[in-house]
């Protein structure tokens, strides 16, 4: 569980910029834990997917900008994230860019898996992170990656129209100002997800620089692109499931949709690896939970049933003793208290 994620290095690229402009000096910030990158950076088609988090981080806790991910966000060009991102700008609608999000995301950033819970009124886009550079997501990386979607949806939707709301699971920084500024919505932190939500009926609002020609030639390269992506399939939908675990709401239908396939194809090419979809989420639990255990030195039951997505810290406890019981195997020192 500990294989590195990637992010396609024209994120990086971006923010190498934004420093330079802003007179931060990135590479001596970022030198003593990650040695001479811009090099790398600038001639890698990928880099870790810890890297723009911890870039973000450093230069909120050490350039007095302590919402540098927002500030980011506004800066970026919003079309020099590669083939998917031109893809998402010729769509016909906000919420077709966000279905081709959801199924392409993981060529340029496997570090997040994005969901759409769509009902009557409201579509409400989920983005699941997944751990990279620590246990829980950064801060900046959540704030920057949902105002960027929002950038995105006033390109459809026009700079007058907000989210009906706008959740983060990281807890409320000292002065909210410049986030309430950005967002022009109701804000909810220490959310169990990091969620925007948006009319159905504005997500749905055609668009006139619609190219349907355009769009399908590059969901061809998309297809290619995924099919070479790095990793192998049994590794994306690990990734896909490690993610999804805090939410509480990991399945075979929204694994699979995550993918862009039916769950019937899903379990099909898991098949033919020899594995199965709840064999393959049981593992992954087991092995999320030795990692914690060995991790933590006061360990916590609540916190542990987070981790392996289960609402209830009782059902986190038996399903360690149902692995102590098959494997024969002590997993000691986790505390009923938290």
């Amino acid at each position: 569980m500990n294989s590195t994620l990637l992010h396609d290095s024209a994120a990086m690229r971006q923010f190498f910029e934004f420093a330079d402009q802003n007179c931060i000096e990135i590479d001596q910030l970022l030198s003593a834990q990650h040695g001479e990158l811009r090099k790398l950076v600038f001639s890698s088609r990928y880099v870790s997917a810890s890297l723009i988090c911890s870039a973000l981080e450093l230069v909120a806790a050490r350039v007095n900008k302590p919402c540098v991910g927002i500030e980011f966000a506004e800066w970026l060009n919003l079309r020099r994230f590669g083939p998917l991102s031109l893809a998402t700008d010729n769509c016909g609608s906000f919420k077709q860019a966000c279905e081709l999000m959801r199924k392409y995301l993981h060529v340029e950033n496997q570090s997040v898996v994005l969901d759409l819970e769509d009902d009557d009124e409201d579509v409400r886009l989920v983005f699941h992170l997944c751990p990279v550079s620590s246990p829980s997501a950064p801060r900046q990386f959540a704030e920057a990656l949902l105002a960027t979607i929002v950038r995105l949806g006033r390109v459809f939707l026009g700079d007058a129209t907000a989210p009906q709301g706008v959740e983060f699971c990281h807890a409320a920084p000292s002065d909210k100002r410049p986030i309430k500024r950005f967002f022009r919505c109701p804000l909810t932190f220490d959310a169990e997800r990091n969620t925007i939500t948006y009319r159905a009926e504005d997500m749905s609002k055609e668009a006139s620089s619609y190219k349907p020609e355009l769009v399908a030639f590059i969901k061809e390269r998309l297809d290619e692109l995924s099919a070479g992506s790095p990793g192998d399939f049994r590794g994306k939908v690990e990734r896909i499931i490690v993610a999804m675990l805090p939410s509480g709401n990991v399945s075979l239908p929204c694994v699979a949709a995550a993918l862009g396939m039916t769950p019937r194809t899903l379990q099909r090419r898991l098949g033919a690896l020899g594995m199965d979809f709840a064999k393959l989420l049981e593992e992954i639990r087991l092995n999320l939970a030795q990692e914690y255990l060995g991790r933590e030195g006061q360990p916590k039951l609540a916190k542990l049933a987070s981790v392996l997505g289960y609402s209830e810290a009782s059902s986190a406890s038996r399903f360690m003793r149902r692995k102590q019981e098959r494997t024969q195997a002590s997993c000691i020192g986790v505390s009923s208290t938290d």
